[in-house]
């Protein structure tokens, strides 16, 4: 059953409640003093003369603070203040995130000073109705990776010794595991059809470690490689059966991880045939590997448990260790985003990799997962901490630069593209919500924290937040 299924069904009961209260006599518009105070996901974009209207309000309506309207434009909005929605202080340092569960509800990760000089990897959530959670310590640590969302009702959190996990019900703890600092976040195969849930994470002695959700068993298989732990790892990805999961050592090595109902650990372990640029992802059994050598390279499982190149083609000439995010949309096209701010778009034929479009953000781009919309457009924060896109047309082979704004406080983690509503924690340790002309869209659509590692679609159900 699709993880969306509770969600709507509990949208479905309000319908019902509602309807059960006057379906018969006209509803009045919802009241308001800012855009922040109207209905989320019912597509509200303004604010005017105290009630909530959606587009077609704002439709010819000019960039300006103070209108009630969050200007439609495909160029600068910056001086539209009227377009955020939320502000709203997480009183930690270091935040990152935010994920959400089934219901709606809002989770970040973020650090706490101790008097002795350490500091607690905590939790926050901020749920539906508005509360932010006090603060839930995981354990001492120096990083908060983002939280990710297991498999039932649980959410796991990284801290410097191990893995914590809370119950999404009552915020109790789930149990956990010591396991050494990690190389990268956890990923989880808990939004996929997979019988048993399983989360994994490289550590900095090489190893990659296993924790079975529902009986809280930690698995872990192989001698330490303490060479490939020192050079880091890109954030581990599963694929959309939740039977693989891939995490790229930047040292240049990609290890297959059996992650389904026989977790048995590292099944393929491939020197790749250049340094990766990227993460591997997993589209349907195709997996896509960026490497440093400006090449995007396609894989394949073999029956013998090999990896077998399908085809190899050139994206970013000389783009050496410039980081290379992939996008993938609902056709199947593979978007790359590099750290230059370049992007390219690659069609797979099946034998071969074809280029159908190329552009560029204009501008370096944070070293942060970009986010594609429908539509086609791809959101990123540029490395001067300005929220950017650009809206990919694989028929005209154009990639064209969208609308953009200044924020008060950049991104401090990965953005979250919902229905209308983009949403991160910033620098300065707050969750911020924009209003925006996009959804999520694609078959891989943002960082494998909140959807690749996931598959967890729900919208939250509170995306404008009083500061």
């Amino acid at each position: 059953m699709s993880s969306r299924l509770p969600f709507l069904s509990r949208l479905a009961s309000l319908a019902v409640a509602l309807c059960a209260a006057g379906c018969f006599s006209e509803s009045p518009l919802p009241e308001c003093e800012t855009l922040a105070d109207c209905p989320v996901n019912q597509g509200y974009n303004a604010c005017i003369d105290g009630w909530c209207y959606r587009t077609q309000a704002c439709a010819d309506r000019p960039v300006v603070a103070g209108d009630g309207c969050c200007a439609l434009t495909e160029g600068d909005r910056s001086e539209d203040t009227d377009c955020m929605l939320a502000d709203l202080a997480l009183s930690c340092r270091d935040p990152a995130g935010p994920s959400v569960d089934n219901d709606g509800n809002i989770y970040v990760t973020c650090l706490m000073p101790l008097t002795d000089g350490t500091r607690n990897v905590v939790l926050r959530r901020l749920d539906t109705s508005g509360n932010l959670s006090v603060p839930l310590v995981a354990g001492i640590g120096t990083v908060a990776f983002s939280p990710v969302m297991g498999k039932g009702s649980t959410v796991m959190v990284q801290f410097g010794a191990g893995l914590a996990r809370f119950s999404t019900v009552n915020l109790g703890d789930a149990g956990g595991q010591s396991t050494g600092p990690a190389a990268a976040r956890v990923a989880s195969n808990g939004g996929s059809d997979a019988f048993r849930g399983i989360g994994g994470w490289p550590t900095l002695d090489g190893k990659v470690v296993l924790i079975d959700e529902e009986k809280n068993i930690l698995l872990s298989y192989g001698l330490p490689r303490p060479d490939l732990g020192a050079g880091g790892a890109w954030p581990p990805t599963v694929s959309w059966t939740g039977k693989r999961m891939y995490v790229t050592w930047k040292a240049g090595v990609l290890d297959v991880v059996e992650s389904g109902s026989n977790p048995l650990g590292t099944l393929i372990s491939m020197n790749l045939p250049a340094v990766p640029s990227g993460a591997a992802i997993d589209v349907d059994g195709r997996i896509y590997v960026p490497l440093s050598d400006g090449t995007l390279r396609r894989y394949q499982e073999t029956t013998s448990v090999r990896l077998q190149e399908v085809w190899s083609t050139v994206i970013f000439g000389g783009v050496g260790q410039q980081a290379v995010n992939l996008l993938v949309d609902d056709e199947g096209l593979i978007i790359a985003v590099s750290g230059t701010g370049d992007v390219q778009v690659v069609k797979d034929m099946e034998g071969f990799g074809s280029v159908v479009a190329t552009g560029s953000f204009g501008t370096p781009l944070a070293p942060l997962h970009p986010v594609l919309g429908d539509s086609g457009r791809v959101v990123a924060s540029s490395a001067a901490g300005r929220i950017v896109s650009v809206l990919v047309d694989s028929v005209s082979g154009l990639v064209i630069q969208g609308l953009g704004f200044n924020v008060p406080s950049p991104p401090a983690s990965d953005m979250l593209l919902l229905e209308d509503v983009l949403m991160y924690v910033s620098e300065t340790g707050s969750l911020m919500s924009w209003s925006y002309p996009a959804g999520p869209a694609g078959r891989w659509s943002r960082s494998g924290a909140n959807q690749g590692s996931t598959g967890r679609t729900a919208r939250p159900a509170l995306l404008s937040v009083k500061p």
